[in-house]
């Protein structure tokens, strides 16, 4: 597999469908590895519990309009 790392984007994306590290790896065609290298990335920037925690984050900020 290429060695790239998934935007944090395309990762939130597949885990807001409910798939795991793994299959949004093989979605992406990148190792398991990166994936879980961006989850981590993803829950200190949003400083989230766990994968499931950011994307509730996530969701819920796209739906917030800017003041």
């Amino acid at each position: 597999m290429p060695d790239k790392a998934p935007s944090d984007a395309q990762v939130l994306h597949f885990a807001a469908q409910g798939y795991t590290a793994h299959d949004i790896a093989q979605r992406l065609g990148v190792e398991d590895a990166a994936v879980h290298n961006a989850v981590a990335r993803i829950k200190r920037r949003l400083k989230a519990r766990d994968l499931h925690h950011a994307v509730q984050i996530h969701q819920t900020r796209k739906e917030t309009p800017d003041a």
